[in-house]
């Protein structure tokens, strides 16, 4: 599981578009330099793709004394985090842990809602490769690809997004299946105790 650095990351995708792999980040040529700027947001997309179990974090944001509220909502949570949050994936009732079904809204790093100090559980950003699942680093080089064809050789390889949407599918059926294997064996080890 997991890779050693995005450099895999990146000669995965060059070998993809039939160019030449790189050997640092720092690579000097119009391969490094295309990764270098275009990493960071197709990363970030493909977290915001899914709730994947190792960039799926909680908190229970501090409220925000606000005095000029211009929201229709009477509480604000302030949810800056670093590493950075890319996207909330639901509210959750502090004392229960259940979904909480009421409106909220997320302007600047404030959380406004009615619900008085929720649980956010939310997707985080996550540059550590080594945490990746195989499936995850499959889903983001064939993304990373398909958005280098272009600058690189001149050409969008569609082929290549039709094959990231398979994986993906397959992705985030592994990381469901991963998260209900955790939770067996949570659940198998306290009884065996």
């Amino acid at each position: 599981m997991g890779v050693d650095s995005a450099v895999e990351i990146y000669n995965r995708a060059l070998r993809l578009v039939g160019a030449e792999p790189i050997s640092s980040i720092d690579d000097t040529s119009r391969a490094g330099s295309v990764l270098r700027t275009m990493y960071p947001s197709v990363l970030k997309h493909c977290l915001s793709a899914a709730s994947w179990s190792f960039a799926t974090n909680r908190m229970q944001p501090a409220e925000l004394s606000i005095e000029k509220n211009l929201t229709p909502y009477d509480h604000g949570y302030n949810i800056q985090t670093d590493p950075p949050l890319i996207r909330i994936v639901e509210l959750l009732d502090p004392s229960t842990h259940e979904k909480v079904t009421i409106p909220w809204i997320v302007e600047g790093y404030v959380l406004y809602t009615d619900y008085l100090n929720p649980v956010v559980k939310y997707i985080e950003y996550v540059d550590d490769t080594e945490k990746y699942p195989d499936s995850f680093i499959d889903y983001l080089s064939y993304v990373l690809a398909y958005e280098i064809s272009y600058p690189l050789r001149g050409e969008s390889r569609n082929d290549l997004y039709q094959m990231s949407e398979r994986l993906l599918g397959q992705a985030i059926k592994m990381d469901r299946f991963r998260r209900s294997k955790e939770k067996w064996l949570d659940v198998n080890y306290a009884r065996h105790r």
